[in-house]
Order: structure tokens, then C-alpha cells, then sequence
């Protein structure tokens, strides 16, 4: 009586697995595998040879928002302020921008990226105002990371979309006419 294993053997390359499995005899084992290779991943037709490794994004594809395209004084009525724990300051950025239900199409969007500087960027955007002047506006924060649960606001502003005046497409740190 001669008993029968699956050998599995995987191979790791750039992150990328391929793993083929064979029958093995234990009586005696076989000089080929009883089972034809398993890949598990695309080879781009090539068997045995792992795919290319992705490029990795740029750091002006990672780069966040630049906070010169923000007013500080637009945002003056989110009353947070330079210094201020992250904690207390996101608090206030949430309650300051929920959506108005009863006054026009109005939505939200908020965005967190991190950065390869260690900064991490808070991006409110809401549009669809129910205002004559101000059509979007844009709030951004940025924070210095203190501890591993804890940070610290280094700066912040805010930028908006006009329905009348020059340029009714573009984000501007004006107030609207």
C-alpha cells in the first residue's frame, strides 16, 4: 500500500504569489510532477514568469492640496485655529460643514490623504449651495502627526466657486460678487 500527498510549493516574487501543486507517491516518489503546474496569477502567457511589478505612483500623484490656493480668512468661520489637537479641530470641521437637507441640492465630500511628508490633509468639499453668490466651497486642513493617536493642526483654509463674476469654473480665494 503506498500512500499519496499533494505537495503545494508557492513561489513570492514582488509581492506577487504562484503556487503549483503535485502528487507525490510516497512509496517512490515520481522524477516529474503527476499534476501539470497551477498558476494561480496571470503570466502574460509566459508559464513560470511572474508579471511585472506595477509602477509605483509618483509623489506628485500622491501630493495633496496646496494650501497657498487656500484663504485663511474664508475660513475664519470654522473657528478652529493654528495649534489646535487634531481631535477637537476634526470635531469642529464635521459640525461646521453637515448638509443643510432643508435648502437646495447641497452634498458633501470629505477626503483624507495622507502624505509621504508624514502630513495628513483633510479635503471638505460641498456643493450645490442654496446661495446666490457661493456655488462650492473647498476647506482644507493640514496636520502634523504628534503620536501615534494624536495630532496637531499646522494650517488651513479655504477656496469657493462663484456663480457670477470672472470665472464661474474655477476655485478662487475672492469672495464672490
Amino acid at each position: 500500500m503506498s500512500l499519496r500527498f499533494a505537495l503545494i510549493s508557492c513561489i513570492v516574487s514582488a509581492g506577487l504569489i504562484a503556487c503549483r501543486a503535485d502528487t507525490v507517491n510516497a512509496a517512490s516518489p515520481p522524477e516529474t510532477p503527476a499534476a501539470a503546474p497551477v498558476d494561480l496569477l496571470p503570466t502574460d502567457g509566459v508559464p513560470g514568469v511572474m508579471p511585472p511589478k506595477p509602477p509605483r505612483p509618483s509623489l506628485e500623484e500622491n501630493a495633496g492640496y496646496d494650501i497657498a490656493d487656500f484663504d485663511m480668512d474664508l475660513a475664519r468661520f470654522v473657528k478652529i485655529y493654528v495649534g489646535q489637537k487634531s481631535v477637537e479641530a476634526q470635531n469642529t470641521i464635521v459640525n461646521h460643514f453637515g448638509i443643510n437637507q432643508d435648502e437646495g441640492d447641497e452634498s458633501l465630500k470629505v477626503e483624507q490623504k495622507f502624505l509621504p511628508s508624514g502630513l495628513t490633509q483633510i479635503i471638505v468639499t460641498r456643493t450645490g449651495l442654496a446661495d446666490d453668490s457661493v456655488k462650492a466651497e473647498q476647506f482644507l486642513a493640514i496636520f502634523k502627526p504628534l503620536t501615534l493617536k494624536t495630532g496637531q493642526l499646522q494650517a488651513y483654509g479655504m477656496r469657493i466657486k462663484c456663480y457670477r463674476g470672472e470665472s464661474t469654473k474655477d476655485w478662487q480665494t475672492k469672495p464672490c460678487p
